[in-house]
């Protein structure tokens, strides 16, 4: 299942990903504050558990300028997940705030629509990314498609995700295979990366485009509905289905 949430807004940064999880998180913890806290918090700590959803942020009529975007259309961010309740839980909590702020940024909230569903019936389908894939090695760098290490990883993290999101994980192997895909560099800034730079930002390589995905049809359906990669709950890894 998946929602499709319309911002209006004069401003976001380029580096928007954290304000849109945080509006994910307030709207969650206003609508289910058990729900949120088992999610996000684990022991009087940060949960470092993989999240049961992705999303995507789609920007309509804007102009870049240095650090900022302006919006002159508006702002959609597209949350996809396999357990309905829980987008139910989201659902609410976003349409009784409806007004969001982050930092100096400021987002009001004007419709929120479920988007019928494309779900495979085929063991190979074919996708687009909505938001980019990442992905990484043990040693924590950011590996491509073409890279050796990619395909036992993508098992890893699959397999990780499904169990964690639905209690069972892969049924079989899955298969990537990129169609045209590229690389882009992210940014994401935030207090946790202070360390790195003095911008207290980390740039993450990451890829959109088409591929195919083979598997077994329940696997692929899972993944459509959560995503595949890393920083899932980040704004990475929505994938769409195109083809089967």
């Amino acid at each position: 299942m998946r929602i499709e949430c319309t911002f209006q807004t004069e401003k976001i940064p380029v580096s928007y990903h954290y304000m849109m999880v945080s509006i994910i998180k307030e709207a969650l913890f206003l609508s289910a504050p058990q729900k949120a806290d088992e999610l996000y918090n684990y022991n009087g700590k940060r949960n470092k558990k993989s999240k049961p959803f992705s999303f995507a942020v789609l920007l309509n009529q804007f102009k870049k300028e240095e650090h900022e975007f302006f919006i002159f259309g508006n702002v959609k961010m597209i949350v996809s997940a396999f357990d309905p309740q829980w987008l139910l839980y989201l659902y609410n909590g976003l349409i009784q705030r409806k007004k969001f702020s982050y930092r100096q940024y400021h987002l009001e909230l004007r419709h929120v629509r479920v988007l019928p569903e494309k779900l495979p019936s085929s063991t190979i389908c074919t996708f687009r990314t909505l938001s980019p894939i990442v992905m990484r090695n043990k040693q924590g760098m950011f590996i491509s498609p073409d890279h050796p290490g990619f395909h036992p990883t993508l098992q890893y993290i699959c397999n990780q995700t499904l169990e964690n999101a639905t209690g069972k994980g892969l049924q079989g192997a899955v298969h990537f295979t990129p169609i045209f895909m590229k690389k882009i560099v992210v940014q994401q800034q935030h207090e946790h990366f202070m360390s790195l730079n003095e911008k207290s930002i980390l740039y993450i390589d990451a890829y959109t485009g088409l591929f195919t995905l083979q598997g077994s049809i329940e696997d692929l359906q899972r993944l459509t509905q959560i995503g595949i990669g890393f920083r899932r709950s980040q704004g990475f890894g929505c994938i769409e289905l195109v083809e089967q």
